[in-house]
């Protein structure tokens, strides 16, 4: 099958990341973890990683990058066993794929819409592309809604530059080809800090999920007391990253080789949009869906969500 090599192909590309030495006298079991980029919503999956979390579980968590357009087919077929990318399985188990997302991690999107320094102001995006990861994900959304504001067609009046990673939209825009980019933290503050402006907040553009935990509706049936690990872990993971400032900010520096304020400010810009329990609203899946144009079909939260592990999670952590 076509896209079944494009899979493959894709997850042998992503070296994995964060990979620790196995614990001695453990027999850790190996799950794979898929994540579209690297910022810093995504942190409480890898403090998880780094703090010894997911080996308290007994878990080998292997953490690689897949673009958002190949995670359903990865999924589905068993060749990534969880993802963070809750936006792109929500709008595919809405058309129907077995699909199911665990628990959220973002309660609002932390992207900001980061523009060249010549652009003053909404209007001037008139005519110009904007970088984003791919077209239909949250960063084409937070673009078009921006746009939106500031009175432009998103249709008619901008370009929607699917590019991949951010590192590699901020690349697109520093080389000109964008007249902006939708960033996360850390690479928005990195992006400031090199002359470039902030022009819109995500935060008060959309009320979506940007980042959760996810999986096939296969591997909650075969296994589910490795999906309540990987859930109670991640949770855990959340808690450390909102409990271990210091903690997160050095790994954070460390892993994008920011001076210390720069990775203070970027934990600062982004802890606002963490949830506090692992909990998903539901008003915020249907915003999500409500915008998708394929969506065409009656939403059915049950149909998108699996909550009993977290709510066990949340029970045995004291958070419920």
């Amino acid at each position: 099958m076509r896209w079944m090599s494009r899979v493959t192909i894709a997850l042998a590309l992503c070296a994995p990341f964060f990979t620790p030495p196995p614990a001695s006298g453990q027999a850790l079991e190996k799950v794979h973890l898929s994540m579209p980029t690297k910022n810093l919503l995504v942190w409480p999956f890898v403090m998880a990683k780094e703090a010894g979390i997911y080996r308290d579980e007994g878990l080998e968590v292997e953490i690689s990058l897949l673009r958002s357009n190949l995670v359903p087919a990865a999924l589905t077929s068993g060749e990534v066993d969880y993802t963070t990318n809750a936006e792109t399985v929500i709008r595919a188990a809405h058309q129907g794929l077995p699909l199911r997302t665990l628990m959220a991690i973002g309660a609002k999107p932390t992207l900001s819409l980061i523009v060249r320094p010549e652009i003053a102001s909404g209007k001037d995006l008139k005519g110009k592309a904007i970088a984003v990861s791919a077209p239909g994900t949250i960063t084409a959304q937070i673009a078009r809604e921006a746009a939106r504001s500031f009175g432009l067609d998103p249709d008619r009046d901008i370009t929607i530059l699917g590019v991949g990673d951010q590192q590699v939209r901020l690349q697109a825009m520093s080389a000109g080809s964008a007249a902006g980019a939708v960033l996360d933290p850390p690479m928005d503050v990195i992006a400031i800090s090199k002359g470039f402006k902030r022009l819109a907040w995500g935060r008060d553009l959309l009320d979506i999920p940007q980042v959760g935990l996810s999986t096939s509706l296969k591997k909650i049936t075969d296994r589910p007391d490795q999906v309540q690990r990987m859930v109670r872990a991640t949770l855990r993971g959340l808690l450390y990253v909102m409990r271990h400032r210091s903690e997160t900010v050095e790994s954070l520096a460390k892993e994008y080789r920011l001076e210390r304020p720069l990775a203070e400010a970027s934990y600062e810009a982004v802890l606002g949009s963490f949830t506090k329990n692992g909990n998903m609203s539901p008003t915020s899946i249907r915003n999500l869906l409500l915008q998708d144009p394929k969506g065409g079909r009656e939403i059915s939260i049950e149909k998108l969500v699996e909550p009993r592990f977290l709510e066990q999670a949340q029970r045995e952590l004291g958070l419920k």
